[in-house]
């Protein structure tokens, strides 16, 4: 497959906004519809401790889904630009260089290396977005009261 971009740095570094962009939309527009998914947690404090949890534990998995999808986003683009040969190895670099657990058994060609470079922090901040998103969740289950 050809790929989509040429190799300049200006080309590749707004692609990386770009890609950041639509990460951030997919993770906010899928937090707003599981918030509205889950039942309204403020003004419950006497809910059961089990119910509690099980709102949790649906939340954790809208999080981790969010998450998966987003590396899809990465990977569908080093897919699409011919940076490895499947799209099984790329969505496994993606999720790897995504997560910050670094790689080492599948590496881009140098050309694309400024790339990679890029996706770690996207996958920080859509982690540290999760954990924000979680606990503004949390606290009202608690009984904690809601910051406008």
């Amino acid at each position: 497959m050809p790929p989509m971009l040429a190799a300049g740095p200006l080309l590749k570094l707004l692609s990386a906004y770009l890609l950041l962009a639509l990460c951030v939309v997919v993770h906010v527009v899928g937090m707003v519809a599981l918030f509205r998914a889950l039942p309204n947690t403020g003004g419950h404090p006497g809910r059961p401790f089990a119910a509690r949890v099980w709102l949790l534990v649906r939340l954790s998995w809208g999080i981790v889904l969010l998450n998966l999808v987003t590396i899809g986003v990465w990977a569908l683009f080093f897919w699409r630009q011919g940076c490895l040969p499947d799209l099984r190895t790329v969505y496994d670099f993606s999720s790897m260089t995504y997560t910050t657990v670094g790689y080492g058994d599948v590496i881009l060609a140098a050309e694309w290396w400024s790339m990679a470079g890029a996706t770690f922090p996207t996958g920080m901040l859509m982690v540290g977005l999760s954990a924000a998103f979680f606990f503004a969740y949390l606290g009202p289950l608690l009984g904690q009261p809601q910051r406008a």
